[in-house]
């Protein structure tokens, strides 16, 4: 099984066992989503080009992507260095589209080129909220609030 593969199925298991409460994911989600038209409703999803615009927003390098997380007040701004740093696979301090495109396609856990809220908050919190947990860090929904412990 590839990486991609067992990532899929951890993704799938985190689904069925998520907490149905609000969380910063998916206020976070909230800043970046973009609407699709589906029939007759909305789906909030976002396709790779918007997902590397996100990114490449934030900044491509450490510390311009963590000071443009703070100063949009996104939410877990205490965790952006983190999150950097995953985003960047090769250590290179620079975040690159080859990066960007590698994560999108670990969110897009059904392979059909969009990632919706769902997707973006599953796959979101199985990367990152094992690390935040173990290092005692706090994520609030609001940005620039966060405690650097709990």
């Amino acid at each position: 099984m590839t990486h991609l593969g067992l990532f899929s199925v951890l993704v799938s298991i985190a689904v069925i066992l998520a907490d149905s409460d609000t969380d910063y994911t998916q206020e976070l989600f909230r800043h970046f989503d973009h609407n699709v038209h589906v029939s007759s409703h909305s789906v909030k999803v976002l396709s790779l080009s918007e997902f590397q615009t996100l990114f490449q927003s934030l900044g491509l390098d450490e510390q311009h992507f963590v000071s443009t997380w703070a100063s949009r007040h996104l939410p877990c701004d205490n965790g952006a260095h983190f999150f950097f740093k995953e985003i960047d696979g090769d250590g290179s301090r620079h975040i690159d589209t080859d990066e960007i495109t590698y994560f999108f396609r670990l969110f897009d856990v059904n392979e059909d080129q969009e990632v919706t809220e769902d997707e973006f908050t599953t796959a979101w919190n199985a990367l990152f909220n094992g690390y935040l947990e173990t290092h005692a860090i706090r994520c609030s929904h609001k940005g620039g609030d966060d405690d650097d412990r709990k």
